[in-house]
């Protein structure tokens, strides 16, 4: 018979009833242990639960009650099933487990064919026992994803809410900054000192002549002021900006993975970004090649997450064009489909200021750029691959930079 990864014990102070009993069991699939007092099983049970335990409850020098009250006691072995032996007339005794919390017993002489009835009944509660519990736990962890889900969304819906306040609260700081004193004061000095011969009986006096020297220490002091000003509004931006770019990639790439795989046609795909995209793209000046294949199956991916990840690198293209040197420069961004090693990969190759080596392993690093963007769109590109069973690979040269990803869903 095949082997049952079920363990049964068997509690049994006289020798031959456990050998019996133990064969029968055996040749029935079970796998065996055997104890011939209490102290043996509960260091047994300790050791290795097993799914049930049949329990002779007449016993030397202690009672197999004894055994039932510890594991009932326990909250970790309570749910063993114990079906317990009693002799002929031990009734009473059999009674008192089933209270304590015994799934079943049986009588000795017994018959085979009652015993593994109700041993296959034990064991077929204690499996949807367990069945039950995985699913309680499931709903559970289910319900606590949900609730931390539906918490990050109010936390991003919130901290949106809050952006377009403090982006205002930072055009409001310039606005209050001492450019405008600034310039008056130094409309007033200009005047006093191309008028100054007109003044000199008023500069004859002591006090009226360290009148340019408060001017000139206001001046410097507002200067210094309304420097820090703006600079303080420019970090203000600055991380106002960068807070914005987090909360629209954390709304397009949500963490939970194969959320919507669809099959989609990559080749169609393309043609759907360039419609969305070619603004973009004519604005910077960037010519689109399209070398698109034919011999491409259909790709399992999630076509939201893959659209925005490919809008990813077309703004990184339009950032790798924005040096100056690159005024009158014939810009080109190449979209390409096809197959390696039996996948379907999307591919974009610019000409523009391409990567260093040395920042290549850098590139896909949380808060990391080499274009003076803020960092977020490869890590969040790969992010999202990778969650999928995907891969994203980067290479670049001399103004040339490309990048290819894999976007087939790897689905267990």
């Amino acid at each position: 018979m095949k082997p049952s990864e079920h363990r049964i014990l068997i509690v049994d102070s006289d020798p031959l009833n456990r050998e019996a009993l133990s064969a029968d069991l055996k040749e029935r699939g079970f796998r065996v242990s055997m104890a011939e007092n209490n102290a043996q099983a509960l260091e047994m049970i300790n050791e290795k639960t097993p799914d049930l335990i049949l329990l002779d409850i007449i016993m030397p020098q202690t009672e197999g009650v004894h055994v039932l009250k510890q594991l009932k006691s326990d909250p970790d072995l309570m749910h063993v099933p114990v079906i317990v032996i009693s002799a002929p007339g031990g009734r009473k005794d059999a009674a008192k487990c089933i209270e304590l919390g015994a799934e079943d017993h049986i009588t000795k002489p017994f018959e085979t064919i009652f015993l593994h009835a109700r041993i296959k009944a034990g064991l077929n509660k204690n499996r949807a026992r367990k069945q039950q519990e995985e699913l309680e736990q499931t709903r559970i962890r289910v319900a606590m994803e949900t609730g931390r889900a539906q918490q990050a969304a109010l936390a991003l819906y919130a901290a949106g809410n809050a952006l377009p306040g403090a982006a205002s609260a930072a055009q409001s700081l310039e606005r209050l900054s001492s450019r405008g004193i600034l310039n008056l004061l130094n409309r007033c000095h200009d005047e006093l000192k191309s008028n100054h011969r007109l003044l000199e009986l008023f500069f004859q006096e002591e006090k009226a002549g360290k009148l340019f020297g408060y001017m000139g220490e206001l001046i410097g002091d507002l200067n210094i002021r309304s420097g820090q000003i703006i600079e303080a509004h420019d970090r203000i931006s600055t991380s106002i900006n960068s807070i914005s770019q987090i909360l629209d990639l954390q709304r397009n790439y949500p963490t939970a993975p194969n959320g919507s795989i669809e099959e989609i046609d990559l080749n169609s795909m393309v043609q759907d970004l360039l419609l969305v995209q070619q603004p973009v793209l004519n604005k910077h000046g960037i010519a689109v090649r399209k070398k698109i294949s034919n011999e491409i199956p259909l790709v399992k991916t999630d076509k939201g997450r893959l659209m925005q990840t490919a809008i990813n690198l077309i703004r990184n293209s339009c950032e790798a064009f924005k040096a100056d040197f690159f005024q009158g420069y014939k810009r080109k961004l190449v979209i390409e489909t096809g197959m390696e090693e039996g996948k379907a990969f999307l591919r974009f190759e610019d000409n523009g200021a391409g990567i260093p080596d040395e920042f290549l392993q850098k590139v896909f690093d949380f808060d990391y750029s080499t274009k003076g963007a803020f960092g977020y769109g490869l890590y969040y590109c790969k992010q999202f691959l990778e969650s999928i069973g995907g891969r994203i690979q980067i290479s670049s040269g001399h103004k040339v930079t490309r990048v290819t990803l894999f976007p087939e869903a790897q689905i267990s």
